[in-house]
C-alpha cells in the first residue's frame, strides 16, 4: 500500500507514471502531458499531508521505476 489517497484521474496518472510527488509532496508532471491536458486536469500543487519516511522511499522507487521521463518532470506551482 502506498498510502496515497488520490482522485480517480490522479490515481490513473500516478499508476501510469505521468505524475509523481517529490519528498516534500509537490506534484511532478511528466513533460509527455501537454499544457492543455495539464490545465484541463488541474495538475499541480502538492499533497495535503507531508510524506512519511516510508512514503518517501516508495515515491523514490516510483520516480525511478514507474514515472516516465522522471528526470524531465516539471514542478507546477499550486494555484493559491
Amino acid at each position: 500500500q502506498n498510502g496515497l489517497l488520490l482522485g480517480a484521474h490522479l490515481d490513473a496518472l500516478f499508476d501510469t507514471g505521468l505524475i509523481s510527488f517529490d519528498d516534500s509532496g509537490s506534484m511532478l508532471v511528466s513533460r509527455r502531458l501537454c499544457q492543455e491536458d495539464r490545465e484541463a486536469l488541474h495538475l499541480g500543487g502538492q499533497l495535503t499531508k507531508a510524506p512519511s519516511e516510508e512514503l518517501k522511499a516508495y515515491l523514490e522507487y516510483h520516480q525511478l521505476h514507474v514515472a516516465r521521463d522522471a528526470t524531465q518532470q516539471l514542478r507546477i506551482p499550486s494555484k493559491a
